[in-house]
């Protein structure tokens, strides 16, 4: 997997799709990248091809995180999704659940 990191920016390649990661007022987490991946294969398994992850992650509230999750559909499409938790990988796994819900739906 390459990645490349600017000042709490990574872009990768999940599997087929591009992942674009900005992390606002956070620091870089590279335990991220698995989640997504996982999320996005799970996307792949309805035979919805993904192009392009856009995600921003950055603090809610004093504990809160916030996780805005864009996916670009080979179809052009695009799903839209905001999980909010506790944690950043509970931020991100409520956003990507949602999307990949929206998906089925489009699926």
């Amino acid at each position: 997997m390459l990645a490349a990191r600017r000042v709490g920016v990574a872009e990768t390649h999940v599997m087929d799709a591009r992942l674009d990661m900005t992390f606002h007022r956070l620091p870089y987490d590279e335990t991220v990248e698995p989640v997504v991946e996982r999320w996005i294969a799970r996307v792949a398994a309805l035979g919805v091809a993904v192009d392009t992850v856009n995600l921003l992650v950055e603090p809610l509230a004093r504990r809160q995180k916030r996780a805005h999750v864009v996916l670009t559909l080979d179809t052009g499409a695009s799903v839209a999704a905001i999980g909010i938790a506790n944690n950043l990988a509970a931020a991100i796994t409520a956003a990507l659940r949602t999307a990949h819900g929206k998906c089925v739906i489009t699926a």
